[in-house]
């Protein structure tokens, strides 16, 4: 059964691929609108999941050995970095820099995961409800891949950025 959420990407995809038909927008700003769409859906639910669950949050950051001595800090900063930047996602004007913000955290996240995997004994995902049960192996993959797409938006939004201001 299909979550509210797919359902609303998918018809928030739909709506971006029926504009750009009626207005003969170009594949990149198609590409572009696309990836911060996504972006904003991962970094808005997840910010949501994790101050929602706070208390889960909190606690199983506690017991990272990468992170038990900064668990408050990481836990309150987390979601709010990630909700700041799906805002800024959505503006024009900031659209760039949340671009390079995601590409940071997703490195960041994609990081942390392998060094788990490879270097702990602490295997608990803290990212959201939906991430929760992909396997590490599939968690891993799934960063990468919004990594890719995080670069790809870099680029084209730093091209785009390059013909306004010229």
């Amino acid at each position: 059964m299909e979550s509210d959420h797919e359902s609303n990407c998918r018809t928030g995809l739909i709506m971006i691929v029926l504009a750009q038909q009626r207005e003969n927008i170009g594949w990149k700003t198609v590409t572009i609108e696309v990836i911060c769409v996504l972006l904003i859906a991962l970094f808005g639910l997840t910010a949501m999941d994790k101050t929602i669950r706070f208390e889960r949050f909190y606690s199983e950051l506690g017991k990272s050995p990468f992170l038990m001595n900064y668990a408050l800090i990481v836990a309150v900063g987390t979601p709010l970095i990630e909700a700041i930047v799906a805002v800024m996602l959505g503006l024009d004007k900031w659209r760039l820099k949340a671009l390079y913000i995601s590409m940071f955290l997703m490195s960041l996240f994609t990081a942390y995961i392998y060094m788990l995997v490879h270097y702990s004994y602490f295997t608990s995902c803290l990212c959201s409800a939906a991430i929760e049960s992909l396997s590490w192996q599939q968690h891993l993959i799934f960063n990468i891949v919004f990594l890719v797409l995080t670069t790809i938006g870099v680029i084209i939004q730093e091209n785009k950025q390059k013909k306004i201001d010229k």
